[in-house]
């Protein structure tokens, strides 16, 4: 099976050159409510994530055990 997305043009602060990622459109769901947003598609990935607020606007449970996430920067 193949998937098809379209690609955005990205611009970054300066020195940076803007790049070309893969943005898709999903819909946040929860006890609150729904927020549809445009987010870069990671393929290489093993988690995804999303930011406090937006997960505490939707009404996510955030009571669970904190986990410490690493990338190629550092910690997050």
């Amino acid at each position: 099976m193949s998937m098809t997305f379209k690609y955005k043009r990205i611009d970054r602060p300066e020195p940076l050159p803007p790049t070309i990622s893969p943005m898709i459109p999903v819909t946040f769901k929860g006890s609150k409510g729904m927020i549809d947003a445009v987010c870069l598609l990671d393929s290489g990935a093993d988690v995804s994530t999303i930011p406090r607020g937006l997960a505490e606007i939707i009404g996510l449970d955030l009571s669970g055990k904190k986990e410490e996430i690493q990338g190629i920067g550092g910690n997050i």
